[in-house]
């Protein structure tokens, strides 16, 4: 039984990546403002969701991105009259922008999500609601897919009046919103979710998360452990903000392809390591193994701009950024000390080298299909 059970577990890894792409789950994100009697949303999409004569056809694009949002005030329906279109060709999407105009004033508004439907089970949507200078934060998916705004009782509780065409609220007593504290409670309300998607992304970006493993597959000291945990957190958190301030733009399918080869390249290296253990406890060994986590931390930092890109990112990019980082790197510290204990009794094993070069091996061949499948 302990002889197959290594090949039981490759057969399963093989399977579980023939069905789940390093980041099937997807995020977007979906900006709402609030007028008088018109609602504003803008939403970002990748292009491959649209596809084939869609993609050439304006009246067929604009009808399906329609489709993706209903907007209801007292159960009556409100019409889009407006869409714009914004390229990001640097990130291969496109923002839509749609002015939905209602019959009357704002009262009980109802927001309808379809766009799950043509993704995957688990996609979310990050629905950011603007009214009055507040912001309010949800998640929608597949089965929490509405969400009700008591826009009438809102504007009587902060005695406003909202406006239209500017979606600014026309009251001179507001003007302590703009104080410090208020700034600070706006940007909080508005930017701090991207913490929780950080650790979403590198728990469920599956490629991160072997390619962190395989980073420390090997035996080391807790103190090499900590400086090549640190060494990619640099190098991912230079060129993730570099992205961002568009000062670095690389195509996304070569950084996801380059991401993974990266699992393939340290996979390898622990192979040919293990082949000559003794190499493992030189000097040479841990530079050497430094200067890789930096290198590759350099391109893990691109991929995961993208998912903050894809969500149409236009303001407050600084604290978003910091908020976004702060989760990936909880979410990383937190599978490394899930990592440390199966590790050490791995590498107490009387058959550690063998277990490894194994795990390494597996690693390997789910890095080449991931490589393949993103080349092709």
């Amino acid at each position: 039984m302990k002889r197959i059970l290594p090949y039981l577990m490759y057969l399963t890894l093989l399977i579980f990546t023939s069905q789940v792409s390093a980041h099937e789950a997807g995020v977007t994100d979906t900006q709402v403002e609030l007028g008088k009697t018109q609602v504003k949303l803008t939403l970002t999409l990748p292009n491959k969701l649209l596809v084939g004569d869609i993609s050439q056809d304006n009246a067929i694009k604009n009808n399906l991105i329609q489709s993706f949002f209903k907007v209801n005030n007292q159960s009556q329906t409100c019409i889009v009259n407006r869409i714009v279109q914004k390229a990001l060709d640097n990130i291969n999407s496109t923002q839509y922008h749609l002015l939905f105009q209602c019959p009357t004033a704002l009262d009980q508004v109802k927001l309808t999500y379809h766009l799950s439907e043509s993704l995957t089970n688990d996609h979310k949507n990050y629905l950011t609601i603007k009214i009055a200078g507040r912001t309010q934060v949800i998640t929608l998916d597949r089965l929490n897919n509405q969400h009700q705004i008591p826009v009438k009782k809102l504007i009587d509780l902060w005695q406003i009046e909202l406006i239209d065409n500017n979606f600014e609220p026309n009251n001179q007593n507001l003007a302590e919103q703009n104080s410090f504290w208020s700034e600070i409670s706006r940007v909080w309300s508005a930017t701090s979710h991207y913490f929780f998607i950080g650790i979403e992304h590198i728990i469920f970006g599956y490629d991160h998360l072997l390619f962190l493993l395989a980073l420390i597959l090997l035996p080391s000291s807790i103190r090499h452990l900590v400086l090549t945990i640190t060494f990619f957190t640099i190098a991912h958190s230079l060129t993730l903000a570099l992205s961002l301030f568009e000062l670095v733009s690389v195509p996304i399918w070569l950084v996801e392809s380059f991401i993974a080869a990266s699992i393939i390249f340290v996979a390898l290296e622990n192979i040919k390591r293990l082949n000559k253990y003794s190499d493992i406890q030189q000097p040479s060994y841990y530079n050497n193994r430094l200067r890789i986590s930096f290198v590759f931390g350099l391109i893990h930092g691109l991929g995961f701009s993208f998912i903050l890109k894809e969500m149409g990112l236009t303001q407050d990019l600084v604290p978003s950024l910091i908020f976004f980082n702060l989760g990936v790197e909880t979410g990383q510290v937190a599978l490394v000390i899930l990592f440390i204990p199966l590790l050490y009794a791995l590498h107490k094993s009387k058959k550690c080298s063998v277990l490894l070069q194994i795990s390494s091996l597996i690693l390997v061949f789910i890095g080449s299909f991931w490589l393949i499948q993103r080349i092709n």
